[in-house]
């Protein structure tokens, strides 16, 4: 794992890191997301009522730290659709976006949602089908969002439940660039 620093913003003896390293994991039982090798975010579950659906982890754009986290259940619940909606809405301009899938999040997903989530970068979503695995990290703009990556998997065709439970899913793994706040007085 390696972290850069940009050795020309020296403060008060710290040195700011300028790129961070965002891994995420979407599988049937695990969604989590890392930060420079730094757990934010891990659900974890084999009973597929509990943390299943789409994650939404928003991050700093100037310092890496998570600043929101919030999951929608789209496998059973119609109305989850309209509240990602409103989340994704809400997350201010500049912002890491990192999304992944646990279990399930495709059966009640509304067109409202995939093209939210289409105008933050994704190319994968508007397609998303049952049980596939799922993830992305973006960047909310002004126009829509910039997308850093994007990846997908699937489990085994017609697994039985050990089989499912058990495929490691995807790890998506990319660095991201950190943005400097300008000071407004």
């Amino acid at each position: 794992m390696s972290t850069f620093y940009d050795f020309s913003t020296f403060s008060e003896g710290t040195v700011k890191p300028t790129v961070i390293r965002i891994d995420v994991v979407s599988s049937p039982a695990t969604m989590s997301v890392n930060v420079d090798g730094v757990s934010i975010v891990k659900k974890y579950s084999t009973n597929t009522e509990v943390e299943r659906g789409i994650h939404i982890t928003v991050l700093d754009e100037a310092t890496g730290k998570q600043v929101d986290y919030r999951s929608f259940d789209t496998c059973i619940n119609p109305a989850a659709s309209d509240a990602l909606v409103n989340f994704v809405n809400s997350v201010p301009v500049d912002r890491i976006v990192v999304v992944a899938v646990r279990d399930e999040a495709s059966i009640k997903l509304q067109q409202s949602a995939k093209e939210a989530l289409t105008k933050l970068g994704s190319g994968i979503v508007a397609t998303l089908s049952v049980r596939q695995n799922w993830a992305m990290i973006t960047q909310k703009k002004s126009s829509g969002g910039e997308l850093f990556a994007e990846a997908t998997g699937y489990p085994l065709l017609n697994p039985t439940w050990p089989q499912f439970w058990a495929y490691p899913g995807i790890l998506l793994t990319t660095k991201v660039p950190l943005q400097t706040r300008t000071s407004t007085y």
